[in-house]
């Protein structure tokens, strides 16, 4: 069986860049207030209840990511809505397992701060993994390309490729200041990761944006030119 092409398929929506702005708003628009707001409307903090706070904040932006990557303007509109749900969902919890294995090879706690770590792993994953699981499935030459290759094609695919890029460098970024001694509170596991994945999640979409920009300017030059 001939692998399927990693490039868009019939059937899926090019979004236009009016389309792309208004997911990416939307899409950082929930995580940015589940951080800034949330936590003032719990009358806590991240640092003072940051299991009540993680918890908050998933469950708002895992129903906005799927929401949005399922019924959006990329999706395939070969592919029904429950598919691409249940294919989101799936790549979100095994994504969220894989990172959290991660974590804990690279040195974040096994038994102390169990839950912290689990559910920052929930947080990575709904930033890298769920977005292009429900947009392009979960075929192993989709990921390869986008994720190995760093090889995008279309601006959906930028798009779905650049800000989990600069999640994971975010987090990694992040992690240099944990083992430091400076005894600050913000330093414990796994804030600054957290901190580092969301900023880098939120450069990430900028820079897409600035590249699907770029990439839609070219695509209509070329289009002049063979008219």
């Amino acid at each position: 069986m001939t692998a399927p092409n990693v490039s868009i398929a019939a059937g899926q929506r090019q979004p236009s860049m009016g389309q792309l702005l208004g997911q990416q708003a939307i899409v950082l628009g929930s995580l940015c207030f589940g951080f800034l707001q949330l936590p003032k409307l719990q009358g806590t903090t991240l640092m003072k209840s940051p299991v009540t706070v993680l918890c908050s904040v998933l469950v708002l932006h895992i129903y906005v990511t799927l929401a949005v990557y399922s019924f959006g303007p990329m999706v395939d509109t070969q592919v029904s809505a429950i598919r691409r749900l249940v294919r989101g969902a799936g790549a979100l919890a095994a994504g969220a397992a894989v990172f959290h294995a991660l974590a804990v090879i690279y040195g974040a706690p096994l038994v102390d701060r169990f839950l912290l770590t689990h559910l920052w792993s929930w947080l990575l994953s709904t930033l890298t993994a769920a977005p292009t699981a429900c947009v392009l499935g979960w075929h192993s030459n989709v990921w390869r390309t986008l994720y190995a290759k760093s090889a995008p094609t279309t601006c959906t695919e930028i798009a779905l490729c650049v800000p989990p890029h600069f999640t994971l460098l975010g987090a990694w970024i992040g992690a240099w200041p944990v083992p430091l001694d400076w005894d600050r509170d913000w330093q414990g596991w796994p804030f600054p990761c957290i901190a580092g994945a969301v900023i880098g999640n939120a450069f990430g979409h900028v820079i897409s944006f600035m590249l699907c920009w770029v990439w839609n300017a070219r695509k209509h030059e070329v289009h002049e030119k063979a008219a």
